[in-house]
């Protein structure tokens, strides 16, 4: 056999120079015959453990990656001094006596055997779980991101947003619980299992409705905080600990979705084999319990703002008024609602025309757009044909704080209205007859004046301030 402290004194033996590389030493039927003391650590196996254990149950690669057996009936044999031009990198995922699972970059060489006439195989072990942990906690942040970004409803969003978190990190079972905060329990939404396996603890936890502080979810949300639990077992208050005794179970961590001071949901995962708490992990939960909390903060504003659009359609559906929208040159570029019926247009006609096409253009109309522009609301009235509106400009904020249009609607003035507005012109005294033969002018700035007597005189007068507007109602 050759000797492997010759093999390692090589770098390009490792895959990576900087780690620490072990070493075994397979016959041609795969079966260990030598393993070092860095390829004992990385296994978590002795070496009596691991001599005469066949590689190939030990070792699985992962998917497109090539197979041992392949590796080794494919690679030709050669002379030690040649071998480390015929190596092969394989990744593989080792299970360990404890259970868990740990990845590890393979560098496949056949050898000739003593006699000349067989081969053997050299394999450098070097163990990157760390690194494969870290892709696979971001693969999938990188996944539940994508689910929530397509995601509509929150019911649909559930089943793979839970198997996705469940299966990334390596869980057993992924549960779902929602706060029902009117009946104060916390109800089980969704339960499923990584295996086909029919499981009596996810059917049994689909039916569950818990009150605060009873099992893992209800004190996850009575604490308002993620708790890991190395043993669930030792919670005999817990209404599942029989059925999760006899499937297995043995580790849990439930993850609190919470929306300000309020828990909304209750993110559950379970493995049957002790897992210890895990800063990177814990970190990754959260990461995801506020992309679940946000995702819930969009469905919540979206239902509201459809409710607010409803209500909105009914008024205008029902009200002789305008919508319309500008931008910051002027253009249209919304133009809805009823009011539009009584100059003879349909909704959208005007969207894309200067705003100035749909409302006859005057100083006091230019003066309410600017103004609006410049973040005032302002107010004005508007005659178009022998139709009076009264409008309302709105400035219209985005973002950065910045000022992107106007949105404005106009109202048809009615009968009433239109009869109190005299004609001495807009923003002059509007003059009222009294029965007992006096006159009450009401004037621009607010003051009554009356006058007695049959030749009471009227005195018109016009606004103290220039180019001022007011909403006459």
């Amino acid at each position: 056999m050759t000797e492997p402290p010759a093999l390692l004194a090589s770098d390009r033996f490792c895959p990576h120079p900087a780690a620490r590389c072990g070493l075994l030493m397979c016959d041609e039927r795969g079966l260990i015959v030598h393993a070092n003391d860095e390829a004992q650590r990385i296994l978590c196996y002795s070496g009596r453990e691991l001599v005469g254990t066949s590689y190939y149950s030990l070792a699985q690669p992962l998917a497109g990656e090539e197979d041992l057996t392949q590796c080794l009936g494919e690679l030709p044999v050669s002379h030690a001094a040649s071998a480390i031009e015929l190596q092969q990198d394989v990744a593989a995922v080792v299970m360990m006596a404890d259970g868990r699972r740990r990845w590890v970059q393979l560098t496949v060489m056949t050898l000739p055997d003593v006699s000349g006439r067989g081969k053997q195989m050299a394999i450098g072990v070097v163990d990157v779980t760390a690194l494969k942990l870290s892709e696979e906690r971001l693969a999938c942040e990188s996944a539940v991101a994508d689910l929530l970004a397509h995601g509509r409803r929150f019911d649909d969003a559930v089943p793979p947003l839970v198997r996705t978190i469940r299966d990334r990190l390596g869980w057993d079972i992924g549960g779902f619980w929602t706060v029902d905060a009117v009946d104060q329990v916390i109800q089980c939404v969704f339960c499923e299992g990584r295996t086909t396996a029919r499981s009596a603890f996810t059917s049994l936890s689909r039916t569950m409705a818990v009150p605060i502080g009873i099992d893992l979810p209800g004190r996850t949300w009575l604490n308002g905080s993620t708790i890991w639990r190395t043993d669930i077992l030792t919670d005999e208050s817990a209404p599942r600990i029989l059925l999760a005794r006899k499937e297995g179970l043995r580790s849990g961590v439930c993850l609190p979705v919470s929306i300000g001071d309020e828990v909304h949901s209750v993110l559950e995962l379970y493995g049957h084999r002790t897992i210890q708490p895990d800063a990177d992990v814990m970190q990754t939960l959260a990461r995801i319990g506020a992309q679940i909390a946000q995702f819930v903060e969009q469905l919540r504003a979206q239902k509201a703002l459809a409710a607010v659009e409803q209500r909105l359609t009914v008024v205008m559906d029902h009200v002789p008024a305008i919508l319309f929208a500008i931008d910051r040159s002027g253009t249209l570029t919304l133009v809805e609602g009823r009011g539009l019926e009584s100059l003879g247009l349909m909704p959208g006609e005007f969207v894309g025309h200067p705003y100035f096409d749909l409302f006859p253009r005057s100083p006091q109309l230019d003066s309410a757009v600017r103004r609006a522009l410049m973040g005032e609301n302002t107010v004005t009235q508007v005659q178009v044909d022998e139709i009076e509106f009264d409008t309302r400009w709105t400035p219209q904020w985005n973002d950065q704080g910045d000022i992107d249009g106007v949105f404005g609607v106009a109202v048809v003035a009615t009968a009433r209205e239109r009869g109190r507005r005299t004609a001495t012109g807009r923003g002059s005294s509007v003059a009222v007859l009294n029965g007992a033969g006096s006159t009450t002018a009401q004037h621009g700035d607010g003051a009554r004046r009356t006058a007695s007597g049959r030749h009471a005189r009227i005195e018109v007068a016009k606004w103290e301030k220039p180019g001022s507007m007011t909403l006459i109602s």
